[in-house]
């Protein structure tokens, strides 16, 4: 007999891409992906970054920066301090 095994699909944002994307929730991910609690909606349009989920790109660091409104509406803190912890 077969075990089913169901993979537990994450939603992600990636600093470098300016992406949201998803992939296996058991990935090894580094701290610049960031795990999000659901996929923003396409109709949802934040006043600060207009539904992209970032405010800016910085050319030194090459990286998106994050909008803060919708990470505190939509990151998986809890999974981001397990990241961080390693």
């Amino acid at each position: 007999m077969e075990e089913e095994t169901e993979k537990k699909i994450q939603w992600y944002f990636s600093l470098f891409s300016g992406k949201i994307y998803y992939a296996d929730a058991d990935e090894n991910l580094d701290v610049f992906q960031i795990p999000l609690k659901e996929k923003p909606s396409d109709k949802y349009n934040c006043t600060s970054c207009y539904g992209r989920f970032y405010t800016d790109y910085n050319p030194t660091q090459k990286h998106f920066t994050p909008c803060t409104r919708c990470l505190k509406k939509f990151a998986d803190l809890e999974k981001m301090k397990l990241i961080k912890n390693g």
